[in-house]
């Protein structure tokens, strides 16, 4: 036992906010791994506009489609986040929206150590 703590020990490495920098797609990615954990979230929309023009266009991903609906700014490892999101019909909106933005909070600063300011949730639609 003694071994593998030792072994845990010498794979972990610290690193301070200025050596190192994420990616905004990997950012988005965290918030889109949190968004998938709430129940009564069914995906994220870009908007009339932006599903229209994702839908005329032929060559784009799931990676994509599922991104399409966050927008993310981070800044000194602060980050401002809006996610547009389509919910459950029925299911009790603040509701979704307040673990929405625990979840978000939480996964940035789980896995990037990245402090979320603000989260702004907007909902684009409801669905069955």
């Amino acid at each position: 036992m003694m071994n593998n703590e030792m072994n845990q020990s010498t794979n972990t490495a610290t690193m301070d906010a200025e050596s190192m920098k994420i990616d905004t797609k990997v950012v988005k990615k965290m918030i889109a791994s949190a968004l998938v954990e709430v129940k009564g979230y069914l995906g994220t929309a870009n908007g009339v506009i932006g599903g229209i023009a994702g839908m005329l266009k032929k060559n784009t991903t799931e990676e994509e489609d599922a991104l399409s609906g966050i927008s993310v700014s981070v800044k000194d490892n602060e980050a401002d986040v809006t996610v547009k999101v389509i919910t459950e019909a029925g299911m009790n909106i603040p509701t979704i929206v307040s673990e929405i933005t625990d979840r978000v909070k939480a996964k940035l600063h789980e896995v990037g150590g990245i402090e979320a300011k603000q989260v702004y949730v907007e909902v684009v639609d409801t669905m069955t």
